[in-house]
């Protein structure tokens, strides 16, 4: 079923280091259509591979858009 950026619902970033928030926010907004990002959770984790900074879960819809 396809899907894209445009049909992300939320997102759960795990971050290891709030220190990298700033960054995580730059790349954030230049990566969505001004005013187009999702709803997003960030959480301070301990990720099981320690050389990754970050992890994200995204929920999208997915299949045949609606045309209500």
């Amino acid at each position: 079923m396809a899907s894209d950026k445009t049909r992300i619902i939320s997102v759960t970033i795990y971050l290891t280091d709030f220190a990298h928030f700033d960054a995580l926010n730059v790349a954030w907004e230049a990566w969505f259509e001004p005013g187009t990002a999702p709803s997003r959770a960030c959480v301070k984790a301990e990720l099981a591979n320690p050389e990754l900074l970050v992890e994200m879960a995204f929920v999208a819809a997915a299949g045949e858009e609606f045309q209500g």
